[in-house]
């Protein structure tokens, strides 16, 4: 059980760093982008959430909890790239 903790301190740590990168854009971008980034900071926190949560259950379940997590985040960050790529000329 223990590597599984360490696994989730380790995902946690980065995940520290992702949500200080995103908080900074979305402080940059907010006013173009203020639902998506919102959206991407509301799903970084709920993987914080499960992360937490995860460190006490056993390793599938834990597993299982913070994949559903990390695949918000994904589809947050998508729909993030898609505005943004949206809004830019293309470069054809």
């Amino acid at each position: 059980m223990r590597g599984a903790k360490d696994g989730l301190d380790a995902l946690q740590a980065a995940l520290s760093k992702v949500q200080a990168n995103a908080k900074t854009f979305a402080s940059d971008a907010k006013s173009a982008y203020p639902s998506q980034t919102t959206a991407l900071q509301n799903s970084l926190s709920g993987l914080n959430t499960a992360i937490t949560s995860a460190k006490g259950q056993p390793p599938l379940t834990a597993a299982a909890s913070v994949a559903s997590s990390v695949t918000n985040v994904k589809n947050s960050a998508d729909t993030v790239q898609n505005a943004i790529k949206s809004n830019c000329p293309s470069s054809g």
